[in-house]
């Protein structure tokens, strides 16, 4: 990961140099194809706009370093339908016996079992070419998902590029990933709490949601329990 942040800063620090007193207005262009405001062909042409022509390449060679920062390339393992078959290593040449020939019923098994690799009647992988319709990523609005830790680490480092910032640190990524969490759980908390009745525990916990806060006769403390519980 260290030597992808450094590639990012250098990539980072060529472009800037490159685009000059107009790197603010790429950093809008690059925001906006983030949040799908704008398609990545109107991205690279403004991009082409405020860069000369021998120097287009550092466009590219930045959006390779922050898309392989956040991780967003998956790099498929080469060699994976050159797998050997362990079978075929594992059985052992029948010894020929000496004197009388005998006939068994395993050397007539030995004979009729060929090893196969299981892998050879799996579907052949054809990885998606980057950058095309489908591999584009959804906003977390449209796929009513969490944010990835790729996308999160990639939002916060084009506003850390608008704010004047080189780079973004793995603790603040993580940090925002637990917050993220936290204030969703919060959310269907105070949701679900002004719906459904609850127990408190140390008079600030909420738990059993939608059970029964009534005392029961056959709970020991029930009473002292039912007390403390805030019924919406």
């Amino acid at each position: 990961m260290a030597a992808h942040a450094t590639e990012l800063e250098i990539a980072k620090k060529h472009l800037t140099e490159a685009i000059g007193d107009n790197v603010k207005h790429y950093w809008a262009n690059l925001k906006l194809w983030f949040k799908h405001k704008i398609s990545k062909e109107e991205f690279d042409i403004e991009a082409r706009r405020l860069l000369a022509q021998d120097n287009v390449h550092v466009h590219n060679d930045f959006l390779l370093a922050i898309l392989t920062r956040c991780q967003i390339i998956v790099s498929t393992p080469e060699g994976a339908g050159s797998l050997q078959w362990a079978g075929s290593s594992a059985s052992k040449p029948v010894k020929p016996a000496k004197g009388k020939k005998k006939f068994s019923f395993r050397q007539k098994f030995d004979h009729r079992f060929q090893p196969q690799n299981p892998l050879s009647a799996a579907q052949a992988f054809s990885p998606r070419e980057v950058g095309s319709e489908e591999e584009e990523l959804r906003l977390s609005a449209h796929t009513l998902l969490l944010p990835t830790r790729g996308q999160l680490e990639a939002r916060m480092m084009v506003t850390a590029f608008e704010l004047g910032l080189d780079n973004v640190t793995e603790d603040a990524v993580s940090t925002m990933v637990h917050a993220v969490e936290n204030h969703l759980k919060d959310m269907l908390t105070a949701v679900v709490s002004r719906r459904k009745a609850y127990r408190l525990r140390d008079g600030h916990f909420p738990y059993a949601f939608s059970s029964d806060v009534t005392p029961q006769p056959y709970l020991k403390n029930s009473l002292a329990a039912y007390h403390i519980v805030t019924d919406w």
